[in-house]
């Protein structure tokens, strides 16, 4: 998804330099840290609203070529999986370890999403979050408006300016 294999973004936060690398999925390789870091992440806000689907989270990742891992040296610490749109890219997923929540990494990777969409020559960015995520304040601080309640969750875009 226009970025390069084994690709290092170094992200600034206000605590340090991270050095990120960014990899392609590799089903057997990635598969059960995606299982495992999804239902960490995830089971209880399934479970409140729609249900925990066992059979098709063992499927996962069922689009691996949509998946980039993501490396702090040689650990794992999270994955984000987009999807092409006509105009626009879908953020499927962005998970990151919960140690390496809070520092920025999530704010700085949603640029780094933003400027893909833009080289695409996307106009905008979609994606969905449960309604009781405390993430949605991370996505309406950088611009992103609900357009659909979809009773569980919420649809959200930002539409962005394209050269």
């Amino acid at each position: 998804m226009t970025f390069k294999d084994n690709e290092i973004l170094e992200i600034a936060t206000d605590e340090k330099v991270w050095l990120i690398s960014i990899k392609p999925c590799d089903k057997e390789r990635d598969g059960q840290f995606i299982r495992e870091l999804t239902r960490e992440n995830f089971y209880d806000y399934f479970t409140r609203t729609i249900g925990w689907n066992e059979e098709r989270h063992r499927e996962e990742p069922k689009f691996p070529e949509r998946y980039l891992m993501l490396f702090s040296e040689s650990d794992c610490i999270g994955f984000l999986s987009l999807r092409e749109q006509p105009n626009g890219l879908y953020l499927e997923t962005l998970q990151l370890l919960q140690q390496y929540r809070g520092h920025g990494i999530g704010m700085a990777l949603m640029r780094i999403v933003e400027e893909v969409a833009r080289k695409k020559a996307k106009d905008r960015i979609q994606l969905r979050v449960f309604k009781d995520n405390p993430v949605q304040s991370l996505y309406h601080r950088i611009g992103f408006k609900v357009i659909e309640d979809r009773g569980w969750c919420i649809l959200m875009e930002k539409v962005l300016k394209v050269a």
